[in-house]
């Protein structure tokens, strides 16, 4: 969840777009309800998501 945290950060400073929008946008993308209602899967496929977002954006 503090990596999750942290790459939404990164996105959010790339794009300018809200966390709240990210974070429901990667929350939908798995099928979790909430971060803190998600998987130790679902995390780590949305961390992946992030991720690939932030190295495709550099």
């Amino acid at each position: 969840r503090e990596a999750r945290r942290d790459l939404v950060a990164s996105r959010a400073r790339q794009t300018g777009e809200p966390h709240r929008a990210i974070h429901a946008r990667i929350n939908q993308a798995t099928h979790a309800r909430s971060v803190a209602g998600a998987t130790s899967s679902q995390l780590e496929k949305g961390n992946r998501l992030l991720q690939r977002e932030i190295e495709r954006r550099r």
